[in-house]
């Protein structure tokens, strides 16, 4: 069909086209100008979501590098401060295990001054017991009241008549014994059943000296107390001077 044939085909109704049965309309072409409109508009909305998902991405990079440096300071804080706190709590502790100590070696200081106070007296009774089992055999006989009698005129020495008091059994045996005494005392034995055996008592015009088993013994015991008492204190002033 040429040009004029379709031309004729095409019935006019006002601005409408109507076209004849078996004709198909020819798509219509955009003006130019709403087409640079549409490119420019596809263009913005692709720069527009390029640029967002730009911005996003940088965005998210910072955002995790300023996490991770915030993270790393305050990781170091709190590992300053874990530090600190279990610093402080070992020196809490030490303090704590030094005042145990020092109580318990003051405890044990008490404990060992009782023990040995009470040692101290078990000492005196032993060693009475062991001079009473040692020198008792000794003294309890005539050569011991003997050898009481050439000491203590030793040590006094006396002129003029002398009388030494000894138990009755010992007066038998040392009677008519004089030999061993200083020249001009006058010795006699007296039988005196006050004297326990193995003891004495020396009589002169100007003194008396009692040498009495009991008296012996009882001089010695209270020797040995004394020294007792004085190393009492001696060791309680060591205390309050260490204190």
């Amino acid at each position: 069909m040429n040009a004029a044939a379709v031309l004729r085909s095409v019935a006019w109704q006002g601005d409408a086209v109507r076209l004849l049965p078996g004709l198909r309309p020819v798509p219509e072409a955009l003006p130019p100008a709403d087409a640079g409109r549409n490119g420019y508009e596809e263009g913005l909305r692709r720069g527009l979501d390029e640029g967002a998902r730009q911005g996003h991405e940088a965005g998210v990079q910072r955002g995790h590098q300023q996490g991770l440096v915030r993270g790393l300071a305050e990781g170091r804080a709190q590992g300053q401060e874990e530090l600190a706190s279990a610093r402080e709590e070992v020196q809490r502790r030490g303090q704590e295990q030094q005042e145990r100590l020092t109580a318990l070696a003051q405890s044990l200081e008490r404990v060992l001054a009782g023990v040995l106070s009470a040692a101290e007296d078990e000492l005196v009774v032993l060693c009475m017991d062991a001079l009473c089992r040692v020198v008792g055999p000794a003294l309890a006989s005539a050569e011991g009241v003997r050898a009481q009698v050439d000491g203590l005129l030793a040590q006094h020495p006396s002129a003029g008549a002398i009388r030494v008091h000894v138990h009755p059994a010992d007066a038998v045996s040392l009677q008519g014994d004089n030999a061993s005494h200083a020249a001009g005392a006058s010795l006699s034995w007296v039988a005196d059943p006050q004297v326990a055996l193995g003891g004495c008592m020396v009589r002169a015009a100007a003194q008396t000296l009692d040498a009495r088993l009991e008296v012996v013994v009882d001089a010695f015991k209270a020797a040995l107390l004394a020294g007792r008492i004085r190393h009492r204190e001696a060791a309680g002033r060591a205390l309050e001077g260490a204190a």
